[in-house]
């Protein structure tokens, strides 16, 4: 195999890769894990729609994004570090990373912690 095809392989390998992990982290996000095996605060909620508003699970609306719900479990569990997070509400590391360190006006971080406002 020539240099210009083996680059194009490589390449294409690369990309191949990465599709894998944007599968990977949507399968993650939207629902990969079942009842069974979802994390106790997923357990409270039953669906995400298109403009990521949680339901119930008796089906009424709640109107809470995914910052809602982080910012309510923080409230009822005191503060806790970002791994605590994520394990407590299942919801993927970058989601719960951006969210805990862009809305300031929902959560701060003080002593190694994040703490609800």
């Amino acid at each position: 195999m020539d240099s210009d095809t083996r680059q194009m392989i490589d390449r294409l390998d690369k990309r191949i890769g990465k599709l894998q992990e944007i599968k990977r982290l949507i399968l993650e996000e939207f629902g990969a894990n079942g009842p069974e095996t979802a994390s106790p605060a997923l357990l409270l909620v039953e669906a995400v729609n298109g403009t990521g508003n949680i339901k119930s699970l008796s089906g009424e609306p709640k109107g809470a994004s995914r910052k809602i719900v982080i910012h309510q479990w923080l409230k009822d569990h005191g503060p806790a570090g970002r791994g605590e997070v994520i394990e407590a509400t299942g919801f993927p590391a970058g989601t719960v990373g951006s969210l805990l360190s862009q809305c300031k006006d929902l959560f701060e971080s003080r002593d190694g912690k994040w703490h609800a406002r």
